[in-house]
């Protein structure tokens, strides 16, 4: 997933790169509790490194899951 992340998706549309970053991320599923949530965060992080939009957009005060 890092050398997607740092390889790949760097080519591709952001949205396109988060949705495969996390995607990628929930089909190996590593964790009992928690996947949604940094599945959510990866999505947030590719958006935010990659595309201009405004920061609270990604990253809300208070969690929406």
């Amino acid at each position: 997933m890092v050398a997607f992340d740092q390889g790949p998706a760097q080519n591709l549309d952001a949205i396109i790169a988060a949705a495969i970053l996390a995607f990628g991320f929930v089909y190996i599923h590593p964790f009992e509790d928690g996947n949604g949530r940094i599945h959510r965060y990866l999505i947030h992080h590719v958006l935010a490194l990659h595309v201009s939009i405004r920061r609270e957009w990604c990253f809300p005060s208070r969690p929406r899951s």
